[in-house]
């Protein structure tokens, strides 16, 4: 059984998924933890898939850090249109974030209360576990969609966020490029 050096689990039984954003596995299937969401659920990765999954349905090899990757916000990030960067994380300057994964160079994907979205990583001072989990992502770069040429920006497209203070310059120019949502207002094919 090859483990990896990462905190991981051995799903016990497999696992469908009930909702969008959960991991499918099977049983016997070696899941890297990214982070502990609750008591019940975890966010999880399985051959370059990322999504959530119950606790309950694996075995603890390599247990998590107790201390969460997080990161302390050095500034406040705002975005201009909220429909179309729906995909942003904002906050306010102090906050604190829970870190989820390395998106691209600039940006990361990272938890505030509820809402889960993108922010640019220059705006964030991150913990040893974040640093880490940036360190590891930046390795193995997630797959996933990427822009199309010729298409808008990123999913944080506007004139940059809103700076309060001298905020690192880079990340006012940057645009995410790893991850692009479908967008709802997307027509859905017709049966002729």
């Amino acid at each position: 059984m090859n483990v990896p050096q990462l905190p991981c689990g051995k799903a016990l039984y497999s696992y469908e998924g009930k909702e969008p954003g959960d991991l499918k596995f099977n049983k016997g299937d070696i899941i890297i933890l990214r982070r502990k969401v609750d008591e019940n659920w975890y966010h999880g990765e399985l051959n370059g898939s990322h999504g959530f999954l119950p606790a309950s349905y694996i075995q603890c090899i390599k247990p998590l850090s107790q201390t969460p990757p997080q990161g302390k916000a050095l500034y406040d990030f705002e975005v201009k249109d909220k429909d179309q960067d729906k995909d942003c994380l904002t906050f306010t300057k102090d906050e604190i974030l829970t870190v989820i994964r390395r998106v691209d160079d600039n940006w990361a994907e990272g938890m505030l209360g509820d809402k889960i979205g993108i922010f640019p990583i220059l705006y964030v001072e991150l913990n040893e576990p974040a640093k880490q989990l940036m360190e590891l992502d930046k390795l193995s770069p997630v797959p996933g969609p990427s822009t199309e040429p010729g298409s808008p920006a990123g999913p944080c497209s506007g004139p940059g966020p809103a700076l309060n203070g001298n905020g690192p310059q880079a990340a006012s120019t940057a645009e995410p490029t790893a991850r692009k949502t479908p967008r709802s207002g997307i027509p859905s094919r017709r049966s002729a």
